[in-house]
């Protein structure tokens, strides 16, 4: 999105590379850092922190509420809950086609992949979205 290709591979100057396109960029910027699972050092990746200039919010995920608070600082923090089965498997139902209610190959493979996802949004949505129209060998691998 930020039409940036890296020039070099070693991570500092990459993240030189990346702060000093964020600075260009002339509108808010939303970065989003998906499920972490260990505390992520912003200014080592080339992330602009709250006492730069840049226009650029940063939103973090972790199933860790100990990373967010205490090891990333985050300002604000909130819990999101895990979908019920009922809601993930209308999800999965819904974004894989809409049609695995009346599928009777496919929707015993559906309701074990459901439940694989745990209730994770992310992963339903993921899940579903590759599998949709896939044929039967597809979905049993």
């Amino acid at each position: 999105m930020l039409g940036l290709e890296f020039k070099r591979k070693d991570e500092s100057t990459r993240a030189v590379e990346l702060k000093t396109r964020l600075k260009e960029v002339k509108r808010l910027t939303l970065i989003i850092l998906d499920d972490i699972w260990e505390e992520v050092g912003l200014k080592e990746v080339g992330i602009p922190c709250k006492d730069d200039q840049t226009e650029c919010k940063v939103v973090l995920t972790s199933r860790d509420l100990h990373i967010l608070n205490n090891d990333m600082d985050a300002e604000k923090c909130f819990r999101i809950q895990q979908l019920t089965e009922e809601e993930a498997w209308s999800l999965f139902n819904k974004t894989a086609g809409g049609s695995l209610e009346k599928n009777l190959e496919l929707r015993p493979i559906a309701m074990k992949i459901v439940e694989e996802c745990e209730g994770l949004p992310i992963a339903v949505v993921t899940i579903a979205k590759a599998l949709k129209g896939g044929r039967l060998a597809v979905w049993k691998n």
